[in-house]
């Protein structure tokens, strides 16, 4: 239903269209929880690509899409690729909301979770 909904989105509103986005980066989401992950990295990808365009690299849409990102690095073993998104994200995100807003501190434990992980990876 996500797939048909963002078909329709993009036919209608053209693809720069916030709900367009909105619709992308929810399927993104979903396709992450349903471990189809290296689709969802590739529509995160389209997603930031599309919000840093539109938004800019310091809008809250655009660093939480980052965020996600981390996320699904994390989940496909790319720790290290992880932790260098989720390190320059974590600077953006402290410079526009400040250190104890609720999703920096989300932020500090991915980056935590990650570097914990990254040892195991290396095996």
């Amino acid at each position: 239903m996500q797939r048909d909904v963002l078909a329709l989105r993009l036919e209608i509103l053209g693809p720069q269209s916030p709900d367009t986005i909105d619709t992308m980066d929810s399927l993104a989401s979903t396709l992450q929880h349903r471990g189809q992950l290296e689709e969802a990295e590739k529509m995160q990808r389209n997603v930031i690509a599309l919000r840093l365009a539109i938004f800019g690299q310091r809008h809250p849409d655009t660093l939480t899409a980052l965020f996600n990102l981390s996320r699904t690095l994390c989940l496909r073993g790319q720790v290290l690729a992880a932790i260098q998104n989720l390190q320059s994200t974590m600077k953006l995100w402290i410079q526009v909301f400040g250190k104890d807003h609720p999703y920096t501190r989300r932020l500090d434990q991915l980056l935590r979770y990650a570097a914990s992980m990254q040892p195991l990876m290396n095996r």
